[in-house]
């Protein structure tokens, strides 16, 4: 299994605060809305910067409102006001009520990573990563997305994780990816949490240790990840790491598979066909292969093809046999390709 990939950059997280908040903030962090209002429009900057983070993401007692959000905070950006800096870039990343302008993006949210903004720290390592605003450049996402890491963001000790254990930007450290991964999914962050897993569990660049991957994987199960779902259930499926526990796998192995999960819809059919941790059933074989053959899975299509080759659990059908057989060979099965040349040379 390969590394994970680079995660998509998306400035309007949904209910993220741009800053932990500073002394200053703190005193308005639990004014309602309406004190709020009042304090802004009597002069207090300081509650303005914090009132438009709430227009721009609807938080606080106040409904989303871009247009009100960018009023708020277009000339407190200019005095150095952070919150409002990230405001700004934010409506100017996605396109918010005014014109999409990458450049004007990069340099609010440079702005606000200069004022401490650990979250424009990271969206600027992610901007300089993927080249957005600015020519690509990983060794300055590194830095900045370091810095957000630091003050312990956990998405940001995620970027800095796969950017250490994959070598972009930085001399490749699995040592130091382990470490912020570990920092992160301390947070509870599920990313990092499959991260270590598949560090542990596949001996990615370090000793396998699969009692480690099943914690991990755990963990990130319980967060309902379809992928750690189905790992985990392999780790029972073959006691790797925990005691071998055929139905505990199968339980696994259902979750991910109900979340659209291929490989664990394949397994969780060849269960039931034979009744391996599960009581044999017909209905939920067939239909388990059935979705993953929809999928274009196929080990699924050949398992559907045998199964009417054979008169297991169906009607024995040749044609219909034959016809599941051909579909599998074009999504890659050998096994269906040689029960073809037989079937063909009869």
């Amino acid at each position: 299994m390969k590394h994970f990939n680079y995660l998509a950059f998306c400035c309007s997280l949904a209910l993220c605060l741009f800053l932990a908040p500073s002394p200053l903030a703190l005193a308005q962090e639990d004014k309602d809305a309406a004190t709020l209002t009042q304090l802004s429009e009597g002069g207090d900057l300081v509650a303005r910067d914090y009132l438009a983070e709430r227009y721009y993401f609807g938080t606080g007692g106040v409904k989303q409102d871009y247009k009100k959000a960018r009023e708020l905070s277009e000339k407190l950006a200019d005095e150095g006001y952070p919150r409002s800096q990230m405001v700004m870039g934010s409506l100017y990343y996605n396109g918010q009520v005014v014109k999409k302008d990458l450049k004007k993006a990069l340099e609010y949210f440079k702005l606000a990573a200069g004022n401490g903004s650990s979250v424009g720290q990271m969206f600027l390592g992610l901007m300089y990563y993927n080249g957005e605003g600015t020519a690509p450049n990983k060794s300055e996402a590194y830095n900045y997305l370091k810095l957000a890491a630091d003050e312990g963001h956990a998405a940001a000790q995620f970027q800095v994780g796969v950017m250490s254990q994959n070598g972009e930007g930085t001399k490749k450290n699995v040592d130091e990816a382990i470490k912020y991964y570990h920092l992160a999914a301390d947070q509870g962050h599920l990313e990092s949490q499959v991260a270590l897993g598949m560090i542990y569990g596949l001996g990615q660049d370090k000793a396998q240790n699969m009692k480690e991957a099943a914690k991990y994987y755990r963990l990130a199960a319980d967060q309902g990840d379809p992928n750690a779902q189905y790992l985990l259930g392999l780790t029972y499926f073959f006691g790797e790491g925990v005691a071998k526990d055929p139905r505990e796998a199968s339980k696994w192995f259902t979750l991910a598979a109900e979340q659209g999960d291929m490989d664990a819809r394949y397994n969780l059919g060849v269960m039931y066909a034979k009744g391996e941790g599960v009581p044999r059933n017909k209905d939920e074989a067939i239909k388990w292969f059935t979705l993953g053959a929809q999928q274009g899975d196929g080990r699924c299509m050949y398992n559907l093809g045998y199964l009417y080759d054979t008169g297991d659990l169906l009607p024995q059908d040749p044609k219909e046999a034959l016809k599941w057989y051909k579909l599998a060979i074009k999504n890659g099965n050998l096994e269906a390709k040689e029960r073809v040349a037989e079937m063909e040379s009869q």
